[in-house]
């Protein structure tokens, strides 16, 4: 998903409401309730944002972290990232020269995840503009594309990402419902659940 972020084709991304029995409210003036111990809380949806959103509220800024290669153990200069020409050259056909004493070969290049890359290696900084909220079965076509699913050339053909037989769908939703699964599990998209919508767009890091 880093590729499509910085290809500016994500814009998108849901996380699942973690609050129990999570429903929309018949109070009149309110938007959604959700139950806390023994009592049922009311929320409008600017105060449910407000207070209860653990991603952030629009004007927020994100840094996003990423994979990198660990090339500073072998000698050379980092951060190079896993998503760039040079990482994935790295990966693929090792560090230096074949006559080089420092030459390392791609089984001995090592990744670092993401969750240990540093402040000071940020590259994508994201600013939210837009949080909201709906069921996720309610996701149109044009937010499934915006989820940054991968499209095959320039053909009507997006990127199947659980094990199939299929190649691809014509349809974005169904691309989307298998990333959903990919990352989420077997049968998440059939559960339905209400999920923050935060949209954002690339800010100069």
């Amino acid at each position: 998903m880093v590729r499509s972020v910085l290809n500016d084709l994500k814009t998108q991304t849901r996380r699942i409401v973690k609050l129990d029995d999570f429903r929309r409210s018949d109070t009149p003036g309110y938007d959604f309730t959700f139950r806390h111990r023994s009592c049922w809380q009311d929320y409008t949806l600017e105060d449910l944002i407000a207070d209860k959103c653990p991603y952030g509220k629009p004007g927020d800024r994100l840094w996003v972290r990423e994979a990198t290669v660990k090339v500073e153990e072998h000698g050379y200069q980092g951060p190079v990232y896993v998503v760039s020409e040079m990482g994935e050259g790295i990966l693929d056909y090792g560090l230096g020269q074949s006559d080089d004493y420092l030459d390392v070969e791609p089984e001995n290049i090592k990744v670092r995840p993401s969750i240990h890359m540093p402040r000071k290696y940020c590259r994508i900084v994201l600013e939210i503009v837009r949080v909201r909220l709906e069921l996720l079965q309610d996701i149109s076509r044009e937010d499934a594309l915006a989820e940054g699913i991968y499209r095959y050339g320039d053909e009507d053909c997006w990127k199947i990402y659980t094990p199939t037989k299929l190649f691809g769908t014509s349809n974005p939703r169904t691309s989307f419902l298998t990333l959903w699964e990919s990352i989420n599990g077997d049968k998440s998209w059939d559960a339905n659940p209400w999920v923050w919508v935060v949209e954002f767009k690339r800010v100069e890091a």
